[in-house]
């Protein structure tokens, strides 16, 4: 999330849409592909995929250990092969 110098906040979707873009322009996103948590919302799905963006789905469970360090089972959705 980032404040932009108007005062307007810049969500993670926002944030990843910017990514892409120059990512894809500068042809340096593999596969034209992003992916995203679950709790990407469908506006971004659509605008990316207007540009010819994929968006791959990750569900990550995180799960504490007895040392406070964080392990993540992570499960893929999309409808290419995971990246």
């Amino acid at each position: 999330m980032f404040v932009c110098q108007s005062g307007r906040v810049i969500n993670g979707d926002g944030v990843l849409l910017a990514a892409a873009r120059h990512l894809k322009s500068a042809g340096k996103l593999k596969g034209n592909r992003v992916v995203a948590t679950s709790m990407s919302n469908l506006g971004l799905e659509r605008i990316l995929a207007r540009e010819g963006i994929e968006l791959g789905v990750q569900r990550s469970a995180i799960v504490m250990c007895s040392r406070k360090c964080c392990v993540a089972t992570t499960y893929w959705e999309a409808s290419s092969p995971a990246m």
